[in-house]
């Protein structure tokens, strides 16, 4: 089925491949130390291993940052708060959507014919279920359908799908703007939307898989044009290889141990220079002292 959505951003039609992402009757299928030089080089080398205990707290203390603390953590959209039909547009970039509705800032920009679709489940106009977080997924009928990230992210992208056609080489990742540059990933996508579908049936896109890709370099568009209009899209996750929820943030609790543990390691530290540092004074007055007997 084929039409025109009404109120949709630039008249576009619901879904192709016979299936209307608007409700409609259908139903879904059932379904080691060193030592420490002291004066001009005619003076003696002593083994000091205070000075190695001292010397190797930064390289302790990097590590515990680096086990504790995330890694720059993955974004992910799931564009709950975008309107029924509304053009994402600067939603998640310290604007609004084509409705006046605001999301967090991460500095990404949605083309004009990206747009959000709402579960008629909860008052909205999409012919889907089971889709991945909440409600609303992301829609677009018109190319060129390309988002960008001008502070760039690497490591990975993914996200979760609903097709009803098989398209090659329907995502594609780029390190320039505007799906320009090298091409870092792309994605192709087989036909599923309402295969082996569990859950709530009330839905023609019943099926949602998620799909990802690792890559090298920084990436700072991503090209969704091929998939226009036969593909939905939800959780599409920034910085990593596997979509879903945004990394979780330390506890405040977790973050005050680390704190007090990290004061710890400072103070004993500074205690620990400073017994080394009144070691050696001794000992070089002691050298210079054997020397002028």
């Amino acid at each position: 089925m084929s039409g025109s959505v009404a109120g949709a951003p630039g008249n576009r039609s619901p879904y192709a491949g016979g299936v209307d992402w608007r409700r409609t009757q259908t139903k879904c299928c059932p379904t080691n130390p060193g030592s420490l030089h002291f004066g001009n080089q005619n003076s003696s080398f002593i083994d000091l291993r205070e000075a190695y205990h001292v010397n190797k707290f930064p390289a302790v203390l990097s590590l515990l940052l680096i086990l504790i603390l995330p890694a720059q953590a993955a974004v992910v959209l799931t564009f709950e708060g975008v309107g029924d039909l509304a053009s994402v547009l600067e939603y998640y970039n310290g604007g609004a959507d084509s409705a006046g509705n605001s999301g967090t800032d991460y500095g990404i920009s949605f083309g004009p014919s990206f747009f959000g679709l709402v579960d008629q489940d909860v008052g909205g106009s999409g012919n889907f279920a089971n889709e991945p977080s909440a409600s609303t997924v992301l829609l677009f009928q018109s190319a060129p359908a390309v988002l960008n990230v001008p502070a760039g992210f690497d490591t990975g992208f993914s996200f979760f799908y609903s097709a009803v056609t098989a398209i090659t080489g329907a995502v594609n990742v780029f390190d320039g703007l505007n799906a320009t540059g090298t091409l870092l990933a792309s994605f192709d996508l087989p036909t599923q939307f309402n295969q082996d579908c569990v859950g709530d049936p009330t839905g023609a896109a019943c099926n949602w898989d998620p799909i990802g890709l690792g890559f090298a370099g920084t990436a700072y568009s991503v090209d969704f044009s091929p998939a226009a209009g036969v593909v939905g899209f939800d959780n599409i996750t920034f910085g990593r290889a596997t979509p879903g929820a945004p990394d979780p943030v330390p506890a405040p609790g977790t973050l005050a141990l680390l704190g007090l543990g990290l004061a710890g390691l400072v103070l004993r530290h500074r205690g620990q220079a400073q017994l080394t540092t009144t070691r050696t004074r001794r000992i070089a007055q002691r050298i210079r002292l054997d020397r002028a007997i």
